[in-house]
């Protein structure tokens, strides 16, 4: 029924390797697998405000490792189309910073986006892991 996220990771980053390499795999479908959702971090101090009525469910994000954040060496900075949205949350970022490193093709989605909520609680995010 549910897989925890732990083993998803595992599972997914065995196949990256094989399924990202040789014509053998050539005729094989990429697969996105949701690792995490959550508010965005720090949405009030930049872009985000701004754009939240244009950031409608299924918009596709930009995640970025800053791995040379002075405040956390994981930090995943978030963007649209170049503009900087805030940050997945420090409890959530040090897996999807790795991943990033590796470069792994994660990809974030808006989820949710309430204009009306209070800032913090504007915009809720998916981020997937392709495969293939």
């Amino acid at each position: 029924m549910f897989m925890n996220r732990r083993l998803l990771l595992k599972k997914a980053l065995l196949l990256l390797p094989v399924t990202l390499s040789g014509p053998v795999f050539a005729g094989v479908k990429s697969r996105r697998y949701r690792l995490n959702r959550f508010m965005v971090a720090g949405f009030q101090y930049y872009d985000g405000p701004q754009l939240i009525n244009r950031l409608q469910p299924g918009v596709l994000l930009d995640l970025v490792a800053e791995s040379d954040n002075q405040h956390d060496y994981y930090a995943v900075r978030i963007e649209w189309q170049g503009r900087k949205l805030g940050y997945v949350p420090r409890s959530d970022n040090r897996h999807l910073s790795r991943l990033l490193r590796q470069d792994a093709k994660l990809r974030g989605e808006v989820l949710e986006s309430a204009p009306q909520a209070v800032v913090w609680g504007m915009l809720k995010v998916g981020v997937g892991l392709e495969v293939g």
